[in-house]
C-alpha cells in the first residue's frame, strides 16, 4: 500500500496534533512536527513503551522517541516493509515474507511466501496470538486475489492457516474483544462467533 507524500504528511501532522483547545477532538488541530529523514512511502506505524516504529517502502524502519525527530534505520533486507507490530518483546514485520527483530536493525525471516507472486501485506498481534495475511499479486485474469490468514502461537517460530477465515479480498484489521476475534476485511467486518 503507498501513500502519497500529502498523505504522509497528513499522517504525521496527525500523529503530532495534541489537544490544544479543550473540548475539541484531537484530530481539529493539526501541525506539522518535523520533516522525516525519508522520503519513501510510509506504510504502517506502532506505538510501544515510548518508542515509535515507522515501517516505509524502501528497506529501513523510521523510530522517535519524542514525535520531533526520527532516525532511519537500515534493515539490511531486498526490499521495505508493509506492516509492522510489537509482541512479547519483538518486533514482527510484514512485505515479502515475515520477519521477526528484537532490535530493528536485524531481521530474522521467519515465514516465507511460497513464490513472488505473493505477499504478506499485514502482520497483527492480539493477546498472545501473532496473525499474518497473505495475498496473492491481482492481475489480468486473476482481479480478485486470493486473501489467506496465518496465525502463531509461539512468537512466529510456527505457523498455521486458519482455514475457516472467512474470503475477503483484503483483510485490513484484526480485534480481539468480548471473547471473539473480529477481522476487517473488504469494507465488511467479519465475526468468529
Amino acid at each position: 500500500m503507498n501513500f502519497s507524500p500529502w498523505l504522509q504528511f497528513a499522517f504525521f501532522t496527525a500523529l503530532a496534533a495534541g489537544f490544544s483547545v479543550a473540548g475539541e477532538h484531537p484530530t481539529s488541530n493539526w501541525t506539522k512536527r518535523a520533516p522525516l529523514p525519508t522520503g519513501e512511502d510510509i506504510t504502517a506505524i506502532s506505538h510501544v513503551e515510548g518508542l515509535t516504529v515507522v515501517a516505509t517502502s524502501e528497506p529501513k524502519v523510521l523510530t522517535s522517541s519524542d514525535l520531533a525527530t526520527f532516525e532511519a534505520i537500515p534493515t539490511g533486507l531486498p526490499g521495505g516493509f508493509t506492516d509492522i507490530a510489537f509482541s512479547g518483546g519483538k518486533w514482527f514485520a510484514s512485505g515479502q515474507h515475515i520477519y521477526r527483530s528484537t532490535a530493528l536493525a536485524s531481521w530474522e525471516l521467519i515465514l516465507e511466501a511460497e513464490n513472488e507472486d505473493v505477499e504478506f501485506e499485514h502482520v497483527f498481534a492480539e493477546g498472545s496470538f501473532l496473525f499474518a495475511t497473505f495475498t496473492e499479486r491481482s492481475y489480468p485474469g486473476r482481479p480478485s486475489p486470493n486473501q489467506r490468514l496465518f496465525r502463531s502461537s509461539d512468537a512466529g517460530d510456527s505457523w498455521d492457516e486458519m482455514a475457516g477465515a472467512p474470503p475477503a479480498r483484503d483483510y485490513h484489521d484484526l480485534l480481539f474483544a468480548k471473547g471473539k476475534y473480529f477481522l476487517a476485511g473488504a469494507g465488511t467486518p467479519l465475526g468468529n462467533g
